[in-house]
């Protein structure tokens, strides 16, 4: 578990999933995948800080302002997130986020029930 220099707490913990990029952007003849990482507190099942890679500023922005400060312990949670992105993220790269989005509470949760021993 990492402290960071950007004054996360203590035992947060940093996951990252990669989706690749739709065929309609100029990442995908790049080879190029889009990249979303969470920074969890574990202790309160809060995305503490979220980020993106590949995508424009403004976009990270409204992921952002989605992902962070917010309960990522149920699946409800998880349907919370992915309908705000549904309707909030309008994009060639839609899609992808939200399975990324997905795959990162799935990670976590993984994670958290072999070090806590604790259940979805």
């Amino acid at each position: 578990m990492m402290d960071t220099s950007k004054g996360y707490p203590k035992d947060t913990v940093y996951f990252i999933s990669y989706a690749e990029s739709p065929t309609n952007i100029c990442l995908y003849f790049y080879g190029g995948e889009i990249g979303i990482g969470f920074v969890i507190d574990p202790k309160e099942d809060i995305i503490v800080d979220a980020n993106c890679t590949f995508i424009t500023n403004e976009a990270k922005q409204i992921i952002k302002s989605i992902l962070n400060n917010k309960r990522i312990k149920t699946k409800r949670d998880l349907n919370e997130l992915t309908e705000a992105l549904k309707f909030s993220f309008i994009g060639p790269s839609h899609k992808e986020i939200i399975k990324i989005v997905t795959n990162n509470f799935n990670l976590y949760h993984d994670w958290k029930m072999k070090i806590y021993n604790v259940s979805k």
